[in-house]
Order: structure tokens, then C-alpha cells, then sequence
């Protein structure tokens, strides 16, 4: 900081603070004090803010895949709360972000945005519905490998999951195996 140079930051204490930040310097020549004020206004960014989110590299491959979104509270978006990919009941906030290296859509549909870092690039022929943006910037903390004790974790029989809970057998869509593999039966939107 330069010599005679000072600075005071205050901060309201809403839920989504607003921050301001001014600094001051004095210019010996002028006998004057300048002053440059920031303002910071915070929010709470939700961690799934996307679709689908990487910090190197996506890429969309198979059959008919696509990104959408519905809204859960709304009749005319979902079926009683549930996910339809009829058509009218889906919106377009399934966006699709990608910090580093490259998004691959193939031809596939992303209906909303696509994300990309500053280094980032798009490739595919597939359609992105809404506007794709080169800023993205996005903290991914590494993965903590969770504590399991007490989960299910049982041989994976079949597919979909079926494991035997007190005697009974129990098919489930997502299941945790012995060797620690998560396995998802398959990606059609069911539970």
C-alpha cells in the first residue's frame, strides 16, 4: 500500500450483507485526499445452480439425451410434482457448465444456457436453446469420501439394485455395492 494510504471497509448485517469498501490516498502535490468507494452486494448462490456442472470436460454421448428443467409446485409444469418430459412440461434452466477444457454437446439439446470458463470451448452440433457465456467461474472443493457406516451397502443382484433388507428382498434404483460403486440403474427420470 502506498505510504499515507488508508482504507476502511463497513458491512450491513443483512442476511445478504452489502459491503463497502473506501480507500484513501493523499496527493502530496495537491494537498488533496482521494477517495474510491466499492460496493459489494453478497448473495447466497445455491451449490446446483445448473443441470449439469464439470470442472474439465463434458461430454454428451448416447442416445436423445437432453437437459431441461420443471417447476415441482406447478400443475401445467410437472405431473402431480413429478417430472414429465411432455411436451410443455419442461423449461429451460437445464443449463450446462464447464470451467476448464471442453463441452462436447454432440448433437445433442441443452434447453438453457451453456457456461464456459474464460479457457474453456464449445464443440458438437446440437442445439443450445438459451445463450452460451465464456465467464464462468465456479469453486469445486475436492470430494470428501463419505463416512458409509450404516448405509446401504449390500451385493448389487440385479438391475435395478435388489437387496435383501430383514429377510426381504428390495429393489431399489440407487444402491451403494460392496466394493463402494454407486450404481444407478439407469437415467430415465425415475426415482
Amino acid at each position: 500500500m502506498q505510504e499515507g494510504a488508508t482504507y476502511a471497509v463497513v458491512f450491513s448485517t443483512a442476511q445478504h450483507p452489502i459491503i463497502y469498501s473506501t480507500g484513501y490516498v493523499t496527493l502530496p502535490d495537491l494537498s488533496a485526499t482521494v477517495k474510491r468507494v466499492v460496493r459489494v452486494a453478497t448473495t447466497n448462490v445455491p451449490l446446483f445452480n445448473v443441470s449439469m456442472a464439470g470442472r474439465t470436460n463434458i461430454t454428451m454421448s448416447g442416445g436423445g439425451l437432453e437437459t431441461d428443467s420443471f417447476d415441482s409446485s406447478k400443475t401445467n409444469l410437472s405431473n402431480n410434482g413429478r417430472y414429465s418430459s411432455s411436451p410443455g412440461k419442461t423449461t429451460t434452466n437445464g443449463d450446462v457448465a464447464v470451467l476448464y477444457g471442453t463441452l462436447d454437446i454432440g448433437g445433442h439439446t441443452i434447453s438453457g444456457d451453456a457456461y464456459l470458463g474464460p479457457t474453456a470451448t464449445f464443440s458438437g452440433n446440437g442445439t443450445v436453446t438459451g445463450q452460451t457465456y465464456h465467464d464462468f467461474n465456479s469453486d469445486f472443493p475436492d470430494v470428501v469420501v463419505p463416512n458409509t457406516s450404516g448405509w446401504l451397502n449390500a451385493p448389487l443382484l440385479g438391475y435395478p439394485g435388489i437387496v435383501s433388507i430383514g429377510g426381504i428382498p428390495t429393489t431399489f434404483n440407487y444402491v451403494f455395492t460392496n466394493s463402494g460403486d454407486y450404481i444407478i440403474s439407469s437415467m430415465l427420470g425415475t426415482g
